[in-house]
């Protein structure tokens, strides 16, 4: 995204790989029985290593946005990181996004909603807790996969849903 914010004689651009939709599973678990203990978080980058090809390969789309003389014209080629030394070495890339990878703050699926607790699923397509009977979970947590978007609207119209079920109202097929 460039801006109109200027940097010495030239202006400043973010421009940036992101994986919205990861292959790559983490997990959160209990590390005992105290409730007010912190779980164990593990955000499990690059467990599938397509992410990391994934994400090499939007770092050189980046840099050649980048380096696009008509966006060079405007920054005069000023950049943070990484260098094209680091974007032109394959294991040194790998390196960097390793290094500096971060989440992107939208986490889901951890209470993963789905029809069989086998295969992971935590809650049924009424969000209620397999097993813990008078439980429901209604949140992101219960999307079964990482959406390309922000989580807000999507979890808005979750809990809307499931609190028109809860009252026993149908909702209108047209969407009105």
């Amino acid at each position: 995204m460039c801006g109109p914010y200027r940097l010495g004689d030239g202006y400043r651009c973010l421009l940036a790989a992101a994986l919205l939709k990861p292959a790559s599973r983490g997990e959160v678990r209990l590390r005992t029985l105290d409730p007010t203990a912190a779980p164990a978080i593990d955000l499990g980058y690059f467990r599938n290593s397509t992410d990391i090809d994934r994400l090499e390969e939007g770092l050189q789309l980046a840099d050649a946005a980048a380096t696009h003389p008509e966006l060079t014209r405007i920054t005069h080629g000023s950049r943070l990181a990484p260098g094209q030394d680091v974007i032109a070495d394959p294991v040194a890339v790998r390196a960097w996004i390793k290094a500096t990878a971060t989440t992107y703050h939208h986490p889901v699926g951890t209470c993963a909603m789905g029809t069989d607790p086998r295969a992971g699923a935590v809650v049924d397509t009424s969000a209620r807790v397999y097993g813990v009977p008078g439980l429901s979970v209604v949140d992101a947590s219960i999307l079964p996969e990482p959406l390309s978007a922000n989580t807000n609207i999507p979890t808005i119209m979750i809990a809307e849903h499931l609190a028109a079920r809860l009252r026993g109202v149908r909702p209108d097929p047209s969407g009105m």
